[in-house]
C-alpha cells in the first residue's frame, strides 16, 4: 500500500462538502484506495463546528461541558482556571492517541498550562447562544463564573459527542470526573505537581483563588 492524499467529497445530512487532501491509501496492484477513517470524521466535526460559526478546536470545549461530571450529566464547569486545566488533561489523554481532537496549543505560565484563546473560545460559544454563564459569589470581594451548555449548546454537543471514537468520549468523562470538583487552588497545585515543565514562575495569568 502506497500513502497518498486524496479530495474526498462527504455528506452531512443534507450538506455536501468536498474535504481536501485527506490522507489515504492506494494498493498498487488492484487500485484499491482506503481512506484514514479518522481524518475522515475530523472533517465532518469541523463542517459541523464551521456551520455553526465556531473553529475546529473549540470542540475541545463542547466536549467538556456536555461530558458527565462528577454528580450530573452536562455538569457546568466552575471558573476559567478549571477550564483552562481540564482542557490541557483532555489533550494528554488523547493527544498521542487520536488525531481526532483538534486541541489548542497551551503556554507554561505561573498557574501552569494556559490557553490563551480561551476566552475568545467561550465568547464565539456565547454568541452562538451555545454557551451561557453565571457569577457565583463566594464571599467578599470573590466571586466564581460558571460555564454550562444551552438548550442548542446540548443540541450541538449531543451531535458532536455521537461522532467522536468511543475513546474520545471515555477519556473526556475521566478527566472531567478527576478534575470538576476541584477549586482553582486544588487544580492549580495539581498540575504543578504533576506537569512541572508546564510552570513558568516567571510569566502570571489571572486565575481565581477560590
Amino acid at each position: 500500500m502506497t500513502e497518498t492524499t486524496r479530495d474526498v467529497e462527504l455528506a452531512d445530512n443534507d450538506d455536501q462538502f468536498v474535504v481536501h487532501d485527506v490522507k489515504a491509501y492506494s494498493c498498487g496492484f488492484c487500485g484499491r484506495i482506503v481512506y484514514d477513517v479518522e481524518a475522515l470524521i475530523k472533517a465532518r466535526i469541523t463542517n459541523t463546528l464551521l456551520k455553526n460559526g465556531l473553529f475546529a478546536n473549540d470542540s475541545v470545549a463542547l466536549l467538556l461541558l456536555f461530558s458527565p461530571g462528577v454528580k450530573e450529566d452536562h455538569e457546568a464547569i466552575r471558573g476559567i482556571t478549571l477550564f483552562q486545566k481540564e482542557e490541557f488533561y483532555l489533550r494528554e489523554a488523547i493527544d498521542d492517541k487520536s488525531s481526532v481532537v483538534s486541541f489548542p496549543l497551551f503556554r507554561p505560565m505561573q498557574g501552569g498550562p494556559w490557553d490563551p484563546n480561551l476566552d475568545q473560545r467561550i465568547e464565539r460559544l456565547r454568541n452562538g447562544k451555545f454557551l451561557k454563564s453565571h457569577k457565583e459569589v463566594l464571599g467578599k470581594d470573590a466571586s466564581v463564573e460558571i460555564f454550562e451548555l444551552t438548550k442548542d449548546g446540548l443540541q450541538l454537543g449531543d451531535e458532536l459527542w455521537n461522532v467522536y471514537p468511543e475513546l474520545v468520549g471515555e477519556e473526556t468523562k475521566n478527566v472531567k470526573r478527576r478534575l470538576n470538583n476541584l477549586t482553582a487552588k486544588e487544580v492549580v497545585d495539581l498540575v504543578h505537581r504533576e506537569y512541572p515543565d508546564m510552570w513558568d514562575k516567571s510569566r502570571s495569568e489571572k486565575w481565581e483563588t477560590e
